[in-house]
């Protein structure tokens, strides 16, 4: 499948979680949290509430050589999420007079010059990509990648006509993290392909109960990308008859792997393990949509959207 392709899905299921479910105050009279799909949460968040939310995410499938050593590229890719805070200043007060210095007070919404601007939640996209497994045929491979991306912090000036008004705070936590991808023989040429996604990033005790906090240390809309050379995948959802009990044996959490790629081809090379059920070779649609009728279409499996930047 031509990568082009694969990024052009992979992208609308990385961002459709987030754009649907919108962290701010325009959506906060349809009761939705922000970037609701494909959550990965600290391990120390997750422990001290007993497991109910996941701190690992898991991929496994199989793959079947056709005669060559097996070669596995896995890709992950998820948002980082940003608190993006609206402050306007406040005008001088009698408090204040002659003392320099003025105070800013958070908004949810700030008006200036025609343009609005709003205290909402951004993202940024990561992409963690583990060295690519050689499967030798009958040997187990293993191969962990550990990552962390940094903190950070901006803060930038709203004028108008040339005087402050205002001011953006954005802030970002530092996300840790490994990757876990293995494979094990479980019949002749075919392999099980396994990727672990874990989230090592700490969280301080006293935010575990802040739903915010631990957001900004989640990964969100997270997803995997599988591609295979000197063989193919085998269908989750249709596999031959002498593959199904190894099939049976996969385990996957909270995430489900189905084939892409060109459907009259029947392109088995790469694999798309995605936080919500799809169907083998999911497609593109293009275009504007109603967020709530594009929701339930995408919640169903029926497609995967994409939508147009107004």
């Amino acid at each position: 499948m031509k990568r082009s392709a694969v990024c052009q899905i992979a992208e609308a299921l990385l961002y459709d979680g987030y754009s649907l479910y919108p962290h701010r105050a325009a959506a906060n009279k349809k009761n939705r949290p922000g970037a609701t799909l494909g959550l990965v949460y600290p391990q120390s968040y997750s422990e001290a509430r007993n497991g109910a939310e996941p701190f690992v995410m898991q991929t496994e499938c199989l793959a079947q050589s056709h005669g060559k050593p097996l070669v596995i590229e896995v890709s992950v890719r998820f948002l980082h999420l940003i608190s993006r805070e609206v402050h306007a200043l406040l005008p001088p007060s009698p408090e204040l007079a002659g003392r320099e210095g003025r105070s800013f007070e958070l908004v949810s919404e700030l008006p200036v010059e025609g343009r609005s601007y709003e205290t909402a939640q951004e993202a940024v996209e990561r992409k963690v990509m583990p060295p690519p497994l050689l499967l030798e045929a009958g040997q187990r491979h293993r191969e962990d990648l550990r990552f962390c991306f940094s903190a950070g912090h901006t803060f930038e000036p709203i004028r108008e006509h040339d005087e402050p008004v205002g001011a953006i705070n954005r802030r970002h936590e530092a996300l840790q993290g490994v990757v876990e991808v293995g494979a094990e023989p479980v019949g002749e040429k075919l392999f099980k392909i396994t990727v672990r996604i874990v989230n090592l990033t700490p969280a301080p005790r006293s935010e575990v109960n802040e739903q915010g906090a631990v957001l900004m240390r989640t990964f969100a809309s997270t997803h995997t990308v599988l591609e295979v050379r000197n063989g193919e995948f085998v269908s989750m959802a249709n596999p031959p008859e002498a593959c199904r009990a190894a099939i049976a044996s996969c385990k996957n959490y909270g995430i489900w792997p189905v084939l892409v790629g060109d459907k009259e081809k029947a392109e088995r090379t790469t694999m798309l393990s995605a936080p919500i059920t799809l169907a083998d070779y999911p497609q593109i649609a293009v275009g504007r949509a109603d967020p709530d009728s594009l929701a339930k279409e995408v919640e169903s499996g029926r497609m995967v959207s994409l939508q147009e930047d107004t």
